[in-house]
């Protein structure tokens, strides 16, 4: 827990850039388009999905956690395992 407040910045981005790539990678594997995927949860528009697929927009964790249901996942708190502990 001795960590600096960088390091934890740091392993934050670089997980969420993951979460949002496999996100866009599940997509693409349900040939789903940004647009269906915003239609299917009842969202306004194309539901901010361009903007979240490029890190230009934060989902909050309600709206991350729908988008993920649609193509059938969900997220889960795991504890880190040692060598990702050590990265940081």
């Amino acid at each position: 827990y001795a960590l600096r407040k960088e390091e934890h910045e740091a392993y934050a981005e670089r997980k969420y850039h993951e979460l949002i790539e496999k996100s866009v990678d599940l997509r693409n594997a349900a040939h789903l388009s940004q647009k269906q995927v915003a239609e299917v949860l009842g969202f306004r528009s194309n539901g901010n999905i361009p903007l979240i697929e490029t890190e230009k927009s934060v989902p909050g964790l309600d709206k991350f956690l729908k988008i993920l249901s649609v193509y059938g996942y969900t997220l889960e708190i795991v504890q880190k395992e040692k060598k990702e502990s050590a990265d940081l």
